[in-house]
């Protein structure tokens, strides 16, 4: 295969790659910054460095390794900015190696590291900031483990070497060691600040939101004017989800909380430009919750997001969608219906459809209450539509008469731009 034709697959491929490596690259720093240094390379490189320039080298490879580890996170997430903030801190890292200790080996694994991920950029499309990316305390616990694990592996070294005859104070006297110890609790204290930040900044399970709150009034706007939706995303206007609104707050991403569950219902509705950084950003913030993340009622078109964000697709139904520019009743298909049509007007049924907020609540809410009686069941809810007067005033309801009385109705989804539209709640005496 020529490499055009390998390109989407080293794309698609590439946010877990790149994070792999960011956690090879960051443990290997840990490492290396916990152990002793070569003696003869040291000896050799301070004859020509400063001191101070191998302190502050080994002082911040030990940061540097943390910061790739963290990075890994956003790498897997497809952030673009921490692709840019990973690069630099291989580049970065690939020189101090070479002031810590003439570590060329290092130098060699950080630049192999980094000309791996220079071409990969075109798959971290996330334009979101660092500061917004939602590091679980899964993955903090696993930083908090390298780093452990890299303090272990230094404490061995130095136990088994020259210096296990000294005491904790002759050893911390010892600059080699004392190197290792600094950097390594440097970076323990850098972990423990970001997850104390991560607590305080990870924002709150947003509130369920229904027509008494001042954001139903923004839900209902961007359902007016969203340049991508479905009829069903008006299921928004039921009073009982919750909502995660786009950064431009043109979009939102409407979804529901059951103990460890949140399941989001349908796509992101709004701007489609906003539709993958909503996925993402919901799934890092159920994780940061530690809870589970999951979608209901989602489109083939959904399918490549929903991968990329590691969820398993489950196949729950099928939807059909009727052309109407080429519907017609002519024709033997149509038999039955064309004959059941002519029978109910020559019957004295009539059909017409009320703009929202002019049907008569009263008439509807007794034919509701009959057909919930005949049913034996309860009103439902969060994917399918109730009887509730100010959900139902919503949206244009079709109503069937029959010798002037309503006898049956249903209501209308539409969508934005009139594209689609679909009946929700339909009820009959």
């Amino acid at each position: 295969m020529s490499a055009p034709e390998l390109r989407p697959a080293a794309l698609a491929v590439a946010p877990a790659l790149s994070a792999i490596l960011a956690v090879v690259a960051g443990v290997m720093l840990l490492a290396s910054g916990a152990t002793p240094s070569e003696p003869t390379r040291f000896a050799l490189l301070l004859a020509f460095a400063p001191d101070l320039l191998i302190e502050i080298s080994h002082f911040a490879s030990s940061i540097l390794g943390l910061v790739l580890l963290l990075l890994a996170f956003g790498l897997r997430s497809r952030l673009d900015a921490a692709w840019w903030a990973a690069v630099i801190t291989l580049a970065a890292a690939a020189l101090l190696a070479l002031f810590k200790g003439l570590n060329w080996e290092e130098t060699t694994v950080l630049t192999v590291c980094l000309l791996i991920i220079l071409p990969l950029h075109d798959a971290f499309v996330r334009k979101a900031a660092l500061f917004r990316m939602e590091i679980t305390p899964a993955w903090l616990l696993s930083a908090a483990a390298a780093l452990v694990g890299a303090a272990f592996c230094g404490w061995w070294t130095f136990n088994h070497t020259e210096y296990a005859d000294k005491s904790w104070m002759r050893l911390m006297g010892d600059q080699d060691a004392a190197r290792a110890i600094r950097s390594s609790v440097a970076a323990a204290i850098v972990l423990l600040a970001i997850g104390v930040w991560r607590m305080i900044s990870t924002p709150a399970t947003p509130p369920v939101v229904d027509d008494t709150d001042p954001q139903f009034d923004r839900v209902r706007a961007i359902l007016a004017k969203a340049e991508d939706a479905e009829p069903a995303s008006n299921l928004a206007l039921l009073g009982d989800k919750r909502f995660l609104f786009s950064a431009s707050g043109e979009s939102f991403l409407m979804f529901g909380v059951r103990r460890r569950s949140w399941i989001a219902l349908g796509p992101p509705v709004g701007r489609r430009d906003e539709r993958m950084e909503l996925f993402w950003r919901f799934r890092e913030l159920a994780d940061a919750h530690a809870a589970r993340a999951g979608f209901y009622a989602l489109g083939p078109d959904d399918l490549p997001d929903t991968v990329d964000l590691g969820l398993a697709i489950q196949k729950t139904g099928e939807s059909a969608a009727v052309p109407l520019a080429a519907f017609s009743l002519v024709g033997r298909r149509r038999e039955v219906l064309r004959r059941n049509w002519r029978k109910a007007g020559e019957g004295g049924a009539a059909f017409e459809v009320v703009p929202a907020g002019q049907a008569p609540m009263e008439e509807l809410k007794r034919i509701s209450d009959a057909w919930l009686v005949h049913h034996a069941g309860g009103e439902k809810g969060f994917s399918m539509g109730g009887f509730d007067p100010p959900y139902v005033a919503e949206f244009p309801v079709a109503l069937v008469r029959y010798e002037g009385q309503i006898v049956a109705f249903a209501t209308l989804w539409t969508t934005a731009h009139k594209s689609a539209f679909s009946m929700d709640l339909m009820r009959y005496s």
